[in-house]
């Protein structure tokens, strides 16, 4: 039985159905493996299946199909060309695996997020990785029957790496997908790719990263993500609007004494926007946030959602000007039916963050893009989860205002050499550990006075997990792979 449930992906299906994807985790770094929930319109269990390739398979996204059923996407140890490769695998309404296919090289790659295209094919982004450990953005494009139509690696002209988070439809058959670089410096990205896979155009949001992005029905789209505080330390939650050509209409940035990011946009009926995402409370207590923004950028409302350590999906903006949130507290899946104020139920009460928002903009920015890999799949076995169930809760509206501290954060991953730890604030040293796919620590570590970077050279390649605890106390860990 899974001792902990990483929720990673949450949609709405054409029938109003959900999909909730992720992985369940015994433990055993060695085995790792997809997950799946369908829920009806009330949030009500319909059924869950779990995907075992034999080794770990990561379920990183899921994109609902016009048929009723889904594709998950991620990456795979089990099947591919290389270490770890981009797996996708499409199920039926019922749950039943129709396909499954892998993209890949002789190195890494691993696919963030996907979306059903107008053509009834799917579209894939995520990153890929060479031999000496330099990142590119990865795009792949899949027939409806799973087959490869085209993938290129994308990179800045100066060889900037880039991560991509987010892919949606074009009015014109082709993709917008969001990331960001991974350079020292960092800056969220867009790139608009026509049908056949061409760069059309790309900007940058300097010291900014975005990961969700919705098209703005055929007048552009609407981006959102954060940007770092006086360009280096916490990060403030950011809404982008941009025409169909990429050119710059609006920015907003909204700073606030905790860290926060945005995860998700949707487009409200009224022409509004709604962003879901993260705010930090206190030291380390992640908590749900929803801003409503206007046509023109303006800020309407905020609501903090759920208790402590919950962190937002994705939002689905209703006929009735309601919202769908969806997100996760590391042991569940959580969805929160909100009312066009954002509130849960009418016996809730509320109280807004003091939100101030401030201008932001976008700069051009060039890319190049290579081939992305070769097609494969493999055999999968698919198990009726019967352990999940559904219940009803109660997710509290409001917040505790104390000064916010930022969620730590590695990179690069997968790594060869070196791992970075990002730990903004004021802790005085930090204690790390690394353990391997068995438990054992093989690195121990105290960063202080600044000092990131921790050597894993001597580290074979596998899968890790490092643990950390900062001055303050509080703990934190997180997955990474050592890929060469």
């Amino acid at each position: 039985m899974a001792t902990y449930e990483r929720i990673e992906g949450f949609e709405q299906g054409l029938d109003g159905s959900f999909f909730v994807a992720g992985w369940p985790w015994t433990g055993d770094l060695s085995f790792v493996d997809m997950e799946v929930l369908k829920l009806d319109a009330d949030g009500n269990l319909q059924w869950g299946r779990v995907l075992q390739g034999g080794l770990v398979e990561y379920a990183k996204a899921v994109a609902p199909t016009s048929d009723g059923g889904a594709v998950l996407a991620g990456y795979t140890a089990s099947f591919g060309q290389g270490l770890y490769d981009l797996a996708a695998v499409k199920l039926s309404s019922s749950g039943s695996i129709d396909w499954t296919a892998t993209i890949g090289t002789a190195d890494h790659e691993a696919a963030l997020d996907a979306v059903e295209t107008s053509d009834g094919g799917l579209a894939f982004v995520g990153s890929a990785w060479n031999s000496v450990g330099l990142q590119d953005g990865l795009v792949v494009k899949l027939q409806p029957d799973g087959q490869l139509s085209w993938a290129k690696r994308v990179h800045g002209s100066n060889f900037h790496g880039i991560e991509l988070h987010e892919v949606v439809n074009a009015p014109d058959n082709g993709l917008l997908v969001t990331g960001y670089k991974t350079d020292a410096v960092n800056g969220g990205v867009a790139i608009r790719f026509d049908a056949a896979g061409t760069v059309l155009w790309a900007k940058e949001l300097p010291y900014g990263l975005f990961y969700g992005a919705a098209p703005v029905g055929t007048s552009g789209f609407v981006l959102t993500g954060f940007h770092y505080v006086d360009e280096t330390t916490s990060q403030d939650i950011c809404i982008v609007r941009v025409d169909a050509d990429g050119d710059f209409i609006w920015g907003k940035k909204i700073p606030y004494a905790g860290p926060q990011q945005g995860i998700a946009v949707a487009v409200r009926p009224d022409d509004g926007f709604v962003v879901a995402g993260d705010h930090m409370v206190g030291s380390n207590d992640l908590r749900m946030l929803v801003v409503a923004f206007g046509q023109d950028g303006d800020l309407e409302w905020n609501r903090l959602i759920g208790t402590s350590a919950c962190n937002a999906l994705g939002i689905v903006a209703k006929p009735d000007n309601g919202f769908v949130l969806g997100g996760g507290n590391g042991t569940d899946a959580l969805i929160a039916f909100l009312d066009a104020n954002g509130m849960t139920c009418p016996a809730c009460g509320v109280e807004n963050l003091v939100l101030n928002p401030v201008d932001v903009v976008l700069s051009p920015y060039a890319v190049t893009t290579l081939p992305g890999g070769a097609a494969g799949s493999g055999s999968w076995t698919v198990v009726a989860n019967t352990q999940t169930t559904s219940s009803t809760v109660c997710l509290a509206v409001g917040v505790e205002e104390r000064p916010g501290q930022l969620m730590p954060r590695i990179r690069p991953n997968p790594a060869a050499d070196w791992l970075d730890l990002e730990w903004p604030g004021s802790a005085i040293g930090i204690e790390c550990e690394i353990l391997d796919a068995a438990g054992r620590i093989v690195v121990e570590q105290l960063l202080r006075d600044g000092a990131n970077r921790i050597d894993i050279r001597r580290l074979p390649v596998g899968a890790y997990r490092i643990v950390t605890r900062s001055s303050f106390g509080e703990p934190w860990s997180a997955t990474f792979i050592v890929s060469r």
